[in-house]
């Protein structure tokens, strides 16, 4: 049984799911966002964080499993827990668990479970994501003391990712273009443009020097 998607599931209308055991899945929601340089809007969405002091049964993923699958609440609440408890034990061997699209579990040096947020696109995950930028600075990126612009052109009829240094900058429409400052030197540029079907579209990522301006045009 795939627990993990139940779990997800419940996100999409609950801000905390409980896996009896192991911890807390807390949702936190994040508003859209307009970036008026680079011309793009960021829909609204939910960050995941992993709470390990929430772990008491409230009954609310045993009880969503047992109504979606027709099994009764025990026989759920036991494989719940075996699946706990496959966590604990597989992340204690020194291996990575993974819940697609949610995180992955891993125990530290002292044997205490931490849980890491996976950014993943819709093919999966995707090593080229670091995370979704919440401002417009230039903290962190480029490795020069100065400012670079960098402009990207849609010459495509899909809708567009784009991202700096890893962190996404938001989505570029159609036939659009649009630019940001980041800081001078090397910079990475990566865009992706997902589908339904779970296809993605990708340019990069491009590792360039940037000085004063560069522009990254992207072709279907």
């Amino acid at each position: 049984m795939d627990i993990g998607k139940y779990i997800k599931e419940l996100l999409i209308l609950h801000d905390c799911v409980i896996l009896p055991g192991l911890g807390g899945f807390v949702a936190n929601y994040r508003s859209a966002e307009i970036n008026e340089m680079l011309k793009i809007i960021s829909p609204p969405s939910k960050s995941i964080l992993f709470n390990r002091n929430l772990y008491h049964n409230d009954g609310l993923l045993i009880g969503h499993i047992s109504g979606k699958t027709g099994l009764g609440y025990k026989d759920v609440e036991i494989q719940v827990q075996g699946y706990a408890e496959k966590i604990i034990k597989n992340s204690g061997s020194g291996n990575k668990v993974v819940i697609d699209e949610l995180g992955f579990f891993f125990q530290d040096k002292e044997k205490k479970l931490i849980e890491m947020k996976s950014t993943k696109g819709s093919g999966g995950e995707d090593k080229n994501i670091k995370s979704i930028s919440t401002d417009n600075d230039t903290t962190g990126r480029g490795s020069g003391p100065g400012l670079c612009y960098v402009k990207f052109e849609n010459y495509t009829g899909y809708k567009i990712w784009v991202y700096v240094d890893g962190y996404c900058e938001g989505l570029l429409s159609p036939w659009a273009d649009g630019g940001l400052y980041t800081g001078t030197g090397s910079t990475s540029l990566y865009a992706v443009a997902t589908f339904t079907s779970g296809k993605k579209l990708v340019w990069g990522p491009y590792s360039v020097d940037c000085d004063y301006m560069y522009t990254l045009k992207l072709y279907k």
